[in-house]
């Protein structure tokens, strides 16, 4: 008992430690629009109104959370990262349990300490919207714990529960079926509830796969799949690339170890992790990275663990002292493995988490910023995701604040004659903080030189091609410089159920002039 609950300070401190400055936070990224949802729409309207994801997600249980903490704590974001924290910690305590049930204590601990460091939790922690990984993954350990148990029917309930938090876990009952001892008719009642979760998400959202963000052209699969492992191991090494690498290296030879003792698990379980990542992995972010690395603590945990160092079922008789000897020295090999892991996990995290603080604190200061903004106030160029822009505003109304206020994201907005009579205000890295500016005038930009499009929308997709220079960067405008997207030369862009844009296309040429072509109407319908 006593030990149980050093470890599970252990995991508390360790989470406090590394995390504790998110609750200094404000609502960042889709933070808003979350709540403009859970204040529309009923708790029930979560689970089968399609109007709650247009962009064809389903995820009820993050809604469901956001409404409850509403309910508990207001606007009042400190308490909501509280409970972040608080939900990471339960995770890497029910992960630890879980591998408690096949592993050592030290290599159980080894895996939960990776987990919580790992470079992908801080960019899942800083961002409240991040709760359905920790439920999906909390609520899939707790349901593995009661399969290995024999209560199969209360698995599966958790199973779809961890369903309903986030479609990544589906694959979990692929890696029940390779467990020791597990029958076919065992997995009967997690069959059904992946059928139910299936049929149910086709009922809401009108499709299976689903989908947002980046379309996917048929020729691009290959590429995109080949691309995929070193996207991962990029992004689960971080921003200090050096003790990255040392931590990657680290933990491959656990990895390489549990591959040699079962390759086939090992291989279908990343590939089980690194599956739903595939189709939103052409702008990979940060979090995807969770499971892929999820599953690589693991197999590192299963690598090094104690009990892999056996002694030999028959010994040859006057060897036991030199075999035992040779078993000491390999567990304390093991040991300093795991513990040099951890340490190299730690040290990129602090490199990550530097990186990544520093960046959603900035969006959090623009947006606390707005929100208190007078109403003839303007904000240049913020970091928050200009999308949010419109639901901070809408949450100054829902709080009862002036509104009016407004921002932009290029300065082509400065020649569209919008911003007269209006006060301005820039974030400045230097003072760390949003001061107010005096407004610049209309930026200088070449007119004599062309720009050529081309606009395709198929399948409730937005494809393009824009020139004629092969080099330099390409922008799309919306609201002349209200909303500014820097976008690949041609690609492609899921919009559905959209009936029409107005564009305007910006061009930055590597010789140091800017362009903008005239303004595009694209009509889908």
């Amino acid at each position: 008992m006593k030990r149980r609950l050093a470890i599970a300070l252990l995991l508390a401190a360790l989470v406090f430690v590394l995390y504790r400055k998110v609750t200094r936070l404000w609502w960042t990224y889709d933070d808003a629009y979350t709540l403009h949802l859970v204040t529309t729409y009923a708790l029930a309207d979560s689970f089968a109104n399609p109007a709650m994801w247009p962009q064809k997600l389903f995820t009820p249980l993050v809604t469901t959370a956001f409404e409850a903490q509403l309910v508990a704590f207001g606007l009042e974001p400190s308490r909501w990262y509280v409970v972040h924290l608080i939900l990471l910690f339960a995770t890497a305590l029910a992960l630890y349990a879980t591998l408690r049930l096949w592993f050592s204590i030290a290599a159980s601990l080894t895996a939960a300490i990776l987990f919580v460091t790992g470079v992908p939790m801080c960019a899942l922690i800083a961002v409240l919207g991040g709760t359905h990984y920790l439920q999906a993954i909390l609520l899939g350990c707790l349901s593995t714990i009661l399969f290995v148990r024999g209560r199969k029917y209360e698995s599966s309930l958790l199973y779809l529960l961890a369903m309903l938090a986030k479609e990544t876990v589906v694959p979990l009952v692929v890696l029940l079926a390779f467990l020791p001892n597990t029958k076919r008719r065992d997995l009967a009642p997690h069959a059904i509830a992946v059928g139910i979760y299936l049929l149910w998400r086709r009922a809401v959202i009108g499709t299976i796969l689903g989908g947002y963000g980046w379309a996917i052209a048929p020729g691009e699969w290959p590429r995109l799949i080949a691309s995929l492992p070193m996207k991962i191991v990029r992004n689960c090494a971080g921003a200090g690339l050096a003790a990255g690498i040392v931590l990657l290296l680290v933990t491959a030879i656990g990895g390489a170890i549990a591959a040699r003792r079962n390759i086939v698990l090992f291989l279908v379980a990343l590939a089980l992790a690194a599956g739903p990542i595939l189709p939103v992995s052409k702008e990979m972010q940060r979090r995807y990275a969770l499971m892929p690395w999820l599953v690589w603590s693991i197999a590192f945990a299963a690598g090094t663990d104690r009990f892999g160092v056996r002694r030999p079922q028959s010994p040859l008789s006057g060897r036991e002292p030199q075999l035992a000897l040779r078993r000491d020295k390999a567990a304390t090999a093991v040991a300093a493995l795991q513990i040099l892991a951890c340490v190299a996990a730690i040290a990129a995290n602090r490199q990550e988490w530097s990186h990544e603080f520093a960046k959603t604190q900035r969006m959090s200061d623009e947006a606390r910023f707005f929100f208190h903004m007078p109403p003839d106030g303007l904000l240049r160029a913020p970091t928050v995701p200009p999308a949010a822009m419109g639901e901070l505003a809408w949450l100054q109304s829902f709080a009862g604040r002036p509104t009016g206020a407004s921002w932009f994201f290029d300065d082509y907005f400065l020649c569209t004659g919008r911003t007269n009579g209006k006060r301005m205000w820039e974030y400045v890295p230097s003072r760390r903080g949003v001061v107010e500016i005096k407004p610049p005038g209309c930026p200088a930009y070449r007119r004599d030189v062309p720009l050529t499009w081309r606009f395709r929308y198929r399948d409730g997709s937005l494809f393009w091609k824009l020139g004629p220079y092969p080099n330099g960067k390409y922008h799309v405008l919306l609201g002349d410089g209200l909303q500014a997207f820097d976008v690949p030369r041609e690609d492609a862009f899921r919009l559905p159920d959209i009936p029409g844009l107005t564009v305007r296309l910006r061009y930055d040429s590597p010789d140091g002039w800017t362009t903008y072509s005239r303004p595009i109407e694209l009509r889908f319908r």
